[in-house]
């Protein structure tokens, strides 16, 4: 792994592919690269345009203190609609414009996750799976499926807060499904997809808001296809140096 020169609030953690990215593989449905235990779910959400619940019962997680307690996430859930996607028509999809990032460090962000993820001087082909996990309001998700540079994009978030946020903005932007973006709650440290079904993940700012980023680092590896890579950002003032290269 290496750590390339950034600002020095915001370092990206990029691991080094074992061997040369393979050819990008199209999941067929997008339930399909789920763990078998949640497909059931996955799929009943994805095929009306709902956002699959993967994570056990009675867990919830507080990011604040980094730490799982045992709770319905009642609260957490007022936040969020259970509804679908809204739909939008071919027409309406193609004539949405370019959105803007809503500052330039996210713009420099997607500029060096598409170079990393070898996409950036590329036609779009629509090929390959990539994961915005943490996704927040799932700003890079939603470029990533707008850019049709990826035939799945997912974006996982633990809480129903940002997920229907995430949702809204897409919908905004006349984005959602038909363009390949899938929205799951899920948590890091227990990544809901099977082994090898991933191409590329994006984990922004994010990595020091699990309570064990190491396990997190783990399930990351195990959901990437030989050769896939992952581009992490993080506030470098959390850890110290010799913390950084370890994590890397």
């Amino acid at each position: 792994s290496f750590l390339s020169p950034q600002p020095q609030r915001q370092r990206p953690l990029r691991a080094r592919p074992v061997r040369a990215l393979e050819e990008p593989r199209e999941v067929e449905l997008p339930w399909n690269a789920i763990l078998e235990k949640w497909q059931g779910a996955a799929q009943q959400n994805f095929e009306i345009g709902g956002i699959p619940d993967l994570i056990p019962p009675g867990l919830q997680y507080n990011p604040d203190l980094r730490s799982y307690y045992e709770g319905d996430g009642a609260m957490d859930r007022m936040t969020y609609e259970d509804r679908p996607f809204r739909a939008f028509s071919d027409e309406e999809r193609a004539g949405r414009p370019a959105f803007p990032f809503e500052n330039e460090e996210q713009e420099s962000d997607y500029e060096l996750a598409l170079k990393y993820f070898e996409r950036w001087d590329s036609e779009p082909e629509s090929t390959g799976v990539v994961l915005d996990l943490g996704c927040g309001n799932a700003l890079m998700a939603r470029r990533f499926a707008q850019s049709k540079h990826f035939a799945t994009v997912y974006a996982l978030d633990i809480l129903w807060a940002p997920l229907a946020a995430a949702r809204g903005e897409a919908e905004a932007e006349r984005t959602g499904p038909l363009d390949g973006l899938f929205l799951l709650r899920g948590d890091a440290q227990s990544l809901p997809f099977r082994e090898k079904q991933l191409d590329f993940v994006w984990w922004g700012l994010g990595i020091h808001k699990v309570q064990d980023d190491e396990e997190a680092l783990r399930n990351v590896r195990k959901a990437l296809r030989p050769g896939g890579r992952l581009m992490a950002t993080t506030r470098t003032f959390l850890y110290p140096p010799f913390e950084l290269r370890m994590t890397s």
